[in-house]
């Protein structure tokens, strides 16, 4: 059973605040408003994408020990899911499907985090509801900050919104959420308000964000899916010198975060120090990972794929420069789109469905200064 007692929490979404009290009157409202909660044990969590129900969902799914399901947006294939709009019994989704099987082999309180994945292909990774809360409890703990005001575009249902979601509440401290496309809105009338307010979210989001940003001493910004680079580092430290960044490597598998960096003027590409409960090697230049916040499997398709090594090869490549590690790419040709990990001969594939016979698309990835990776696109024909 997850306690967290407090008073102070709050969350925010299109001008609407939720407290602590609130929170947990929205968690208890939800387990009185469906009947068959308490009967079936699977759990399907549509994309919401307001949090302000989101997330007490979540914390109601599980609070009561119940498995919770991420799907994501190309999981269903445009079927109508709308089930009391929150949840939706598994039965009614994956009764002619392979996955109906893979359910009955995952444990109580269990979490499947769906994503693309490398190869367009829905991948669920399983995971343990108490080992976000602890990768969130290290977070924590390497931000050394007691009480955080934090704005972030992110989605609700991504990893590392979660993530900083339970940071947020294990801090007992205020989230608010911003829409995208009124995006200059929220944060000029946020940052007018709050003296001290974090900037949590994607380096682009981040960059999106710093124009419109009116407080004099934002408090933090905070990289969420993706590494800073330095031009925007730069951006931030010419604009608010006294501000505190951190970049965030995340990890799905490990429920959150493994590396957290706080950046100064001289270490802007150092990858930092991997948070507590984890052990990294660098093996030929590749990133191992040992850990008891460790995945459980994979699900693929019909295929349910169990961990059984003690580590966890990351594909992702660092190299050292005075003695410190900077991470420069990937394994193979995956890059990183609103940070899921994506092939680039899946989008190639893609493209290839959109084009007449006669162009061949070929996609290269380059490095950019402000913008990370970029991909170029080349029609062959």
């Amino acid at each position: 059973m997850i306690e967290i007692k407090s008073n102070k929490l709050f969350i925010s979404y299109k001008n609407k605040k939720l407290s602590f009290t609130e929170f947990f009157n929205e968690v208890n409202k939800l387990e009185e408003k469906f009947d068959n909660f308490k009967k079936y044990d699977d759990f399907i969590l549509i994309n919401e994408e307001n949090p302000i129900y989101f997330y007490p969902l979540l914390f109601s799914l599980w609070k009561n020990n119940k498995k919770v399901i991420f799907p994501n947006r190309d999981f269903f294939s445009g079927k109508n899911l709308d089930f009391a709009k929150y949840i939706i019994k598994y039965d009614e989704i994956y009764q002619n499907s392979d996955f109906k099987s893979n359910l009955e082999k995952i444990s109580e309180g269990d979490t499947i985090v769906f994503s693309s994945g490398s190869t367009g292909e829905p991948k669920g990774i399983l995971n343990k509801k108490d080992s976000f809360f602890k990768n969130a409890q290290s977070v924590l703990i390497e931000l050394k900050v007691s009480k955080i005001v934090s704005v972030t575009p992110l989605k609700p249902y991504l990893v590392s919104a979660i993530s900083h979601f339970l940071v947020h509440l294990l801090s007992k401290s205020h989230l608010i959420f911003l829409e995208t496309q009124n995006l200059k809105e929220d944060v000029e009338k946020n940052s007018s308000i709050y003296n001290e307010l974090s900037y949590v979210g994607s380096p682009m989001q981040i960059v999106s964000m710093l124009p419109f940003i009116r407080n004099k001493n934002p408090k933090l910004f905070f990289s969420s899916g993706d590494l800073f680079y330095p031009q925007i580092i730069s951006s931030i430290f010419d604009k608010f010198p006294d501000s505190k960044i951190f970049n965030a490597y995340g990890l799905a598998e490990l429920s959150g975060r493994l590396f957290i960096n706080k950046i100064s003027e001289n270490n802007f590409s150092k990858i930092g120090k991997n948070i507590n409960r984890t052990e990294v090697k660098i093996i030929d230049s590749e990133v191992v990972v040992s850990s008891d916040l460790l995945f459980s499997g994979y699900i693929k398709g019909s295929e349910f794929i169990k961990r059984t090594s003690e580590s966890f090869k990351t594909g992702d490549i660092v190299i050292e420069v005075d003695k410190e590690l900077e991470f420069y790419g990937r394994l193979n040709d995956e890059i990183k789109v609103g940070g899921n990990k994506i092939s680039l001969k899946y989008i190639e594939k893609k493209v290839s469905n959109v084009l007449t016979k006669d162009f061949t698309p070929i996609l290269i990835n380059k490095e950019h200064n402000l913008l990370g990776n970029i991909v170029i696109l080349i029609l062959y024909y």
